[in-house]
C-alpha cells in the first residue's frame, strides 16, 4: 500500500489568499523493510491552513515624521501538528489603524542648563490604544526655553538671601538665586549662592553726631565719637 509522509516537505504558502497547505510524499515499504519514495512533494489540497494576523509577536512602529503609532502584525497559521508557524514577519497591520502620537509636557519636568543660562521645557510623545495611554518616547528637550534671571531682591525691595557680612575684614558678600518665569509665574531654581567677589563695608560718622550718645571717659577727659557701617545694596 502507498502511504503519505509530511515530514520532508515544506508547506506551500499563499500570502495573497492567506492560505497555506501542507505537502507530502508518497512511499511504500517493501518486503525487506526498505522505504521507497514514489513521488515528489505534493500539495495537500484537502487540508488548507488559514493564515491570520498576530499583533502579539510585533511591536508598534513609531513614526515621528508623521506623528503616528503604527500597529504591526505577523502572519501565522497552525499546522497539522498543532505548531504555530510564522508565514511572514512583522509588517503594518491591516486590522488596526494607525494611532496619532500626541506631545505632552504634563509628565515631564524642566531641565536646567546653568552653564548655558537657560532652562528647557521637556515633553514626551504618547498614544492611546484601547483606552490605555502608552509612552512612545522619553522626556526630551523642546524648543521652548526659559532664560535664567539672577535675583538679589524681591518685589518689596528686601533681599531674597541674607548677605554674608565680615566685620573683621570689613567686607560683605551678597547672595542671589536663579529664577525662571513660566506662564507668567516666577520660581526659584537654585538655593542662595554667594557672589564670587565681595564688596567693602564703608564706615561713616554721618548720623552719629549726637554727643549724648557718644562714650565719655570723664576720668581720662576723653569722649569717643561714633560711626556706622554700610554697603551698597544691589538693585
Amino acid at each position: 500500500p502507498l502511504k503519505q509522509s509530511y515530514l520532508s516537505c515544506q508547506d506551500v504558502v499563499d500570502l495573497t489568499a492567506l492560505t497555506a497547505w501542507p505537502q507530502y510524499t508518497t512511499y511504500y515499504v517493501n518486503d525487506t523493510g526498505e522505504t521507497r519514495t514514489v513521488s515528489e512533494c505534493t500539495k495537500d489540497e484537502e487540508s488548507p491552513y488559514t493564515i491570520s494576523e498576530d499583533e502579539g509577536q510585533c511591536t508598534v512602529f513609531l513614526d515621528f515624521t508623521t506623528h503616528q503609532a503604527v500597529p504591526r502584525s505577523a502572519l501565522i497559521y497552525t499546522n497539522r501538528s498543532g505548531a504555530t508557524i510564522q508565514a511572514r514577519g512583522c509588517d503594518t497591520s491591516t486590522k488596526t489603524a494607525a494611532l496619532p502620537l500626541t506631545e505632552s509636557t504634563t509628565a515631564c519636568s524642566i531641565r536646567h542648563d546653568f552653564e548655558g543660562g537657560k532652562s528647557y521645557q521637556l515633553s514626551m510623545w504618547t498614544y492611546v490604544r484601547d483606552g490605555v495611554t502608552y509612552q512612545a518616547s522619553p522626556c526630551a528637550a523642546t524648543d521652548t526655553t526659559y532664560p535664567h534671571e539672577t535675583v538679589y531682591t524681591n518685589s518689596a525691595g528686601g533681599y531674597v538671601c541674607e548677605p554674608i557680612t565680615n566685620l573683621t575684614n570689613k567686607t560683605v558678600t551678597l547672595q542671589s538665586r536663579k529664577q525662571i518665569t513660566v506662564g507668567g509665574t516666577s520660581s526659584f531654581i537654585t538655593d542662595c549662592t554667594p557672589d564670587t567677589t565681595s564688596q567693602a563695608i564703608i564706615a561713616t560718622a554721618e548720623g552719629c553726631q549726637d554727643p549724648s550718645k557718644w562714650t565719655h571717659d570723664i576720668q581720662a577727659g576723653i569722649s569717643y565719637g561714633q560711626e556706622r557701617f554700610y554697603y551698597t545694596k544691589a538693585n
